[in-house]
């Protein structure tokens, strides 16, 4: 629900609200920023206050229902940047010290 997906130049500082739904009730939520888990919900609302850098970031949600089956959704962000700023790092060229 927020952010959306593609969100660009969001603050540093935000929450992260997720929704849920199945024909079976929910029993758990994983909540993961790039790849590392950041929270796990038992029970709605699905929402973390996050605080993050200048950059981008995925953001996946693994929902499991009381029938054990999952489901997930991933979303990519830009937080200070666009969501697809490249920020790879740039290397100066260098040269042969001079003899």
């Amino acid at each position: 629900v927020n952010p959306r997906e593609h969100d660009s130049n969001l603050p540093k500082s935000f929450t992260i609200k997720v929704t849920a739904e199945s024909t079976k009730d929910i029993v758990q939520l994983e909540l993961e920023v790039d790849g590392n888990k950041v929270r796990t919900f038992t029970k709605p609302p699905y929402e973390h206050q996050v605080d993050l850098n200048n950059g981008v970031y995925t953001f996946r949600a693994k929902a499991k229902d009381s029938d054990g089956r999952e489901s997930d959704r991933s979303i990519t962000i830009g937080v200070g940047v666009n969501w697809d700023a490249d920020l790879s790092p740039t290397s100066a060229p260098t040269t042969a010290p001079e003899e």
